[in-house]
């Protein structure tokens, strides 16, 4: 089960973080690579966060296996906690560097405890797009999960006239020699939430 960060919570010693820089680390990596996006949270705007710490919550407590983090500019973490629901450090990563150019990824290994925050005590260089959180194996939330469907658009549209195709695996092959635009849009069926429609990907040729 991966959740992407839904919500961040600043050090009460630090009150320059407004709800804006907040927001911009929750939900899915949505700025470019390597590049200043507005779509990110940065430690030095404004002398927000130089050195304290960041609470970034998920919506459903797991027990944790791997730990991703999306940054547009490449930097140091001071040190990366792993929270329970009460507010009691379950485990800590330690000092960490992140690249701009692929997502920060850490296996979690021997933590046999629930989390729902993850803890990052940012430098004066930090910045962050988003933060996602994998659970271990047969998450009993993931019981009755089903696999997603892809719905893949082409520009063209196929040879039976329709823009679209519904795709079961996890990949898709078409024949041509020619070139063709595609975007996805995924369809899941997400335990308690019902039927989730992801939002549409960026076109690729």
């Amino acid at each position: 089960m991966c959740q992407i960060s839904l919500n961040g919570f600043k050090n009460s010693r630090h009150n320059a973080i407004t709800k804006s820089q907040l927001s911009s680390i929750s939900g899915r990596p949505d700025g470019p690579r390597c590049k200043s996006s507005k779509f990110a949270f940065y430690a030095d705007d404004g002398g927000a966060c130089s050195d304290c710490v960041l609470e970034l919550g998920v919506t459903t407590p797991v027990i944790p296996n791997r730990l991703s983090i999306w940054a547009p500019v490449g930097h140091q973490i001071r040190d990366i906690e792993l929270v329970s629901p009460t507010g009691l450090t379950v485990a800590r990563l330690g000092p960490k560097e992140v690249f701009c150019d692929m997502p920060f990824t850490t296996l979690v290994s021997g933590v046999d405890a629930v989390i729902d925050r993850v803890r990052i005590h940012a430098t004066k260089s930090l910045s962050i797009d988003a933060v996602m959180l994998e659970s271990k194996l047969q998450n009993q939330n993931c019981q009755s999960c089903t696999t997603p469907v892809y719905n893949v658009h082409r520009q063209p549209a196929f040879d039976n006239g329709d823009s679209m195709v519904e795709v079961k695996p996890h990949y898709f092959v078409d024949r041509y020699y020619v070139s063709f635009s595609y975007f996805l849009i995924i369809i899941s069926d997400f335990f308690k939430e019902g039927t989730l429609k992801s939002v549409t990907s960026k076109s690729a040729v």
